[in-house]
């Protein structure tokens, strides 16, 4: 049998707790929606609160080679992030071992807020935080094809952390479709039969994006990101087609054709182990999927504009700095003298520096229990935003954000602009001219058509333009692309409504109108209801 080992925090002695590992069954879950605590990771009983961390024994010899001992270790860890959240990040790194390196996800919780661990307990997990309940769960799946946990673990001042293996040679859902688009009965039967066997063991994964789901090459089929996953005892259909929805609305209507949805459903349901209606089930989906295509995120995860490793960051000094991989190859990692003391020197193109004391941006912050965010972070994370809408935007190379008083913060914003692009006002102006060639009149209508489909790209991600027109115009093989040139004077919508459209395409008519004739306001509507 397996056992865990706990390490205990430095400056203490190290002391070895083995516990048999319980196996979970369906008679032993305490209530419908809670399974209990397996043995593995319960908090130690003579729990410090300097913090504590689980190690699972496979990789014992590992961790401890590479030094890894408590939880400041694990947390000070540097990686490469390829997923932010206010609260949480996820990055990549390799721990170096006898049989080569090993590349590992490590989440880190920088505040961990009351809310999380009263859900988790809740749920059965007991009062901790995401990612030591899912660590508890991938230690509780059994022979669920799941990626390995290496350890997690608590500081005690509100932080936490869980590490996982990387899975190899296993690409995501979305671009397994794209790559082989011969095996797509082959796909679709593996993930549906996976899925069901999912649910036979009563877990739900709450979280089954397409972008969730791995498949190896020899067909294996793996699920990740367990943070919000529960086990249920006696759930309804209305449970089990929450994950069905959820991968329903994450693909794409052109990544799979409509009868492979259909396979997919009728061979879940094969494999079930409980009788369910196909036609039930398939009304119950598609009420579901209608109400997540509504929010804002599940429309952006359908996006594909995006390539893996293109809005990967790197933190520095701490988390004060933080450098996009693609700026930090380009220095040959050495970040120069100026930028590592941003505070002092601020002297170079597209950088903006802010020193702010907003107290009731961080007194509402600090009462949802999230990180304060200046003005420069919201930015960085609007550009990644609309980049993964497929929009043109000034490429971001580095931002940082450091306290300086009890409210007081100070941040930056580093970023450069294509050199080919011209302001709209401009690139107008250019072409105002009443005698203008056939091609440069061809090129002004173009541009018009091409600044109502921007506007429709950015209300679909929620962001309005208003009066400021902060376009830029550059060309692509003879063809007019336009773009954002300064996102600071866009504003972000929690839910951009017909109303909001409407004023909002008012105020940019508005605007050209110095600009543009009556027919040319006709290319903007016209284009914008082209994008739709």
């Amino acid at each position: 049998m397996n056992t865990v080992t706990e390490v205990r925090p430095s400056g203490h002695d190290c002391h070895k707790q083995s516990s048999t590992l319980a196996s979970l069954t369906s008679e032993r879950v305490r209530s419908d929606f809670a399974p209990p605590v397996p043995a593995s990771l319960s908090a130690p009983k003579n729990f410090s609160p300097k913090g504590w961390v689980r190690v699972n024994p496979v990789f014992q010899g590992l961790l401890k080679a590479n030094g890894l001992h408590s939880p400041e270790d694990f947390l000070a860890l540097p990686m490469v992030i390829v997923s932010g959240h206010p609260n949480r990040h996820v990055g990549t790194l390799s721990l170096s071992g006898d049989g080569g390196d090993i590349r590992v996800f490590l989440k880190k919780e920088h505040r961990v807020c009351w809310r999380d661990r009263l859900a988790n307990w809740l749920a059965g997990y007991g009062f901790v935080s995401g990612a030591i309940r899912e660590a508890r769960l991938l230690d509780s799946l059994g022979d669920v094809p799941a990626p390995q946990w290496l350890a997690a673990g608590e500081d005690g001042r509100g932080r936490a952390f869980v590490m996982i293996r990387e899975l190899a040679n296993a690409i995501d859902l979305r671009t397994w479709l794209r790559v082989f688009p011969d095996r797509h009965g082959k796909a679709v039967r593996r993930v549906a039969r996976s899925l069901a066997r999912l649910h036979n063991e009563g877990v739900v994964h709450r979280d089954l994006f397409c972008k969730h789901v791995f498949l190896t090459e020899d067909g294996t089929v793996y699920f990740v990101d367990w943070q919000r996953a529960k086990r249920c005892q006696r759930p309804s259909t209305n449970i089990w087609c929450q994950d069905l929805a959820a991968l329903h609305a994450t693909l794409p209507d052109d990544a799979i054709d409509s009868r492979y949805r259909l396979i997919f459903l009728k061979t879940y349901l094969r494999y079930r182990s409980e009788r369910m209606s196909f036609a039930d089930v398939r009304r119950e989906v598609a009420q579901q999927t209608a109400k997540l295509l509504q929010k804002r995120y599940i429309r952006e995860i359908r996006q594909c504009t995006v390539r893996t490793g293109e809005q990967t960051l790197l933190w520095l000094d701490g988390v004060t700095l933080c450098l996009t991989q693609p700026y930090y190859d380009e220095l040959d990692g050495v970040v120069p003298d100026w930028l590592a003391r941003w505070g002092q020197t601020t002297k170079a193109s597209g950088f903006v520096y802010r020193r702010c004391c907003r107290f009731g941006r961080w007194l509402m912050a600090w009462i949802r229990c999230k990180p304060y965010a200046s003005d420069s972070l919201q930015q960085a994370a609007l550009l990644f935003h609309l980049q993964r809408y497929g929009i043109r935007t000034p490429e971001l190379m580095a931002v940082g954000q450091r306290r300086i008083g009890a409210a007081r913060f100070e941040s930056f914003l580093l970023t450069r602009r294509s050199e080919r692009a011209t302001g709209l006002k401009t690139w107008l102006e250019r072409f105002s001219s009443a005698q203008l060639l056939t091609a440069e009149r061809k090129l002004r209508w173009s541009t018009f058509d091409e600044v109502g489909k921007l506007l429709r790209k950015l209300h679909e991600a929620g962001i309005t333009l208003g009066k400021q027109l902060p376009l830029a115009v550059s060309l692509k093989d003879g063809s007019p692309v336009l773009g954002i040139d300064d996102v600071a004077a866009l504003r972000r919508h929690r839910r951009c409504t017909g109303r909001i459209r409407c004023r909002d395409l008012a105020a940019v008519l508005t605007a050209l109108k110095p600009f543009a004739s009556r027919t040319d306001l006709m290319r903007v509507r016209r284009g914008y209801r082209a994008a739709q």
